[in-house]
């Protein structure tokens, strides 16, 4: 006897890949779920009556959630220093990064 090429009841469906074209009478083929959907594989049969027989596997379409969180820090630090020199006293202040110089006799500089 000659198996004839099943057909009927290929597998359709853009969440299914199968290996099922072109098998004969009494061969097999694997059902699997596509990409984005998950579920067990399944085997199908080619029956003598040209048709593809077996369940189909449960695929179940995959969704996921990504959240991305992004943290922002600012730190401000503020030093002041009393300095003394043979020239003159003074303050020195650090604020932002900025580094500010006041001398006894009122002369102020900056330095970033």
């Amino acid at each position: 006897c000659t198996p004839n090429e099943c057909t009927y009841g290929i597998p359709a469906g853009t969440f299914l890949v199968h290996t099922c074209n072109g098998i004969t009478t009494g061969e097999s083929c694997v059902v699997y779920c596509a990409a984005a959907y998950e579920g067990e594989p399944t085997t199908l049969t080619c029956t003598a009556d040209g048709s593809i027989v077996g369940d189909r596997p449960g695929c179940l379409f995959v969704t996921s959630t990504t959240t991305a969180t992004a943290t922002s820090t600012a730190t401000t630090r503020t030093s002041t220093t009393t300095a003394n020199s043979t020239a003159a006293a003074g303050n020195v202040t650090v604020i932002r990064g900025t580094l500010s110089i006041t001398l006894a006799n009122g002369t102020e500089d900056q330095v970033r």
